[in-house]
């Protein structure tokens, strides 16, 4: 692994810097219900390792942006730039639940959004 500063690392400076970068990999940890142990983990690294990337002393190479990627079922574009053009990896779940969702009718589909509405202000809303 290696690991570079700011003031020599290209990929820095190509993307215009880490602030966005860290945000977006923030949220889209905790968008998959994991803690950054267990993306260490998963990535197979220490997770001091991990630690530093997220306090940006030391920062991921362009592999290990792509190995988070991977793991976290996003795109690189979208973890660096925020480009959703390339859509976002579903995972399997996910992509069941939205193909079952198409195949639904009009009416059905209404219906469906009626009880995730339901759902969202029983248990997500304040």
């Amino acid at each position: 692994m290696s690991h570079f500063s700011p003031q020599n690392n290209h990929f820095y400076h190509t993307f215009g810097g880490y602030m966005n970068f860290w945000d977006r990999l923030k949220d889209t940890i905790k968008d998959r219900d994991l803690t950054h142990e267990e993306v260490a983990r998963r990535l197979k690294i220490p997770f001091g390792t991990f630690k530093n990337w997220l306090l940006r002393q030391t920062y991921p190479d362009a592999r290990e942006v792509v190995d988070i990627a991977k793991l976290l079922h996003t795109t690189v574009e979208y973890l660096v730039n925020g480009a959703t053009e390339e859509r976002i990896k579903l995972t399997d779940d996910e992509q069941r639940l939205l193909d079952g969702y198409r195949r639904l009718s009009k009416y059905d589909k209404g219906q469906i959004m009626i009880i995730v509405d339901a759902w969202n202000r029983k248990y997500r809303d304040p």
